[in-house]
């Protein structure tokens, strides 16, 4: 996969949008450029710097925003970078089991395991698979 992948939480507001979790860019199936996420209630949760995989900077935030030390903010980013890898194969599955319904030039916009929503968006992704 290359590109950025977008998570919001499922809760939507007036726009039917929900609250953005996630933003991520990818290169070659692997995080490279900043990952930025949130929590349900929009304050910042995580910055963190990847070059080619491999975390180069992190930044967390708690709930309330303080800003937590940067060895509990690479040991978050590392438990994300683990949970990001099995959730994004998990989407990868439906794309895979949905086919058909992913083909065109559009970007698949799915319904996730936890019932948020997912897009991604890639000039070089081939149809129907976010790998």
């Amino acid at each position: 996969m290359n590109g950025t992948v977008a998570l919001w939480y499922s809760k939507t507001d007036a726009s039917g949008e929900g609250p953005r979790k996630l933003v991520a860019e990818y290169r070659k199936g692997r995080p490279h450029g900043t990952k930025r996420s949130w929590y349900p209630n929009g304050r910042r949760r995580t910055e963190i710097e990847y070059a080619d995989g491999e975390i180069q900077s992190a930044a967390a935030w708690s709930v309330l925003g303080k800003r937590w030390s940067d060895a509990a903010s690479r040991e978050l980013a590392a438990r994300d970078a683990r949970d990001d890898a099995a959730y994004l194969a998990s989407l990868d599955d439906i794309v895979h089991a949905n086919h058909g319904a992913c083909e065109g030039d559009a970007a698949p916009v799915l319904e996730t395991p936890e019932g948020g929503r997912a897009a991604s968006s890639s000039k070089t992704q081939e149809p129907g698979s976010l790998r």
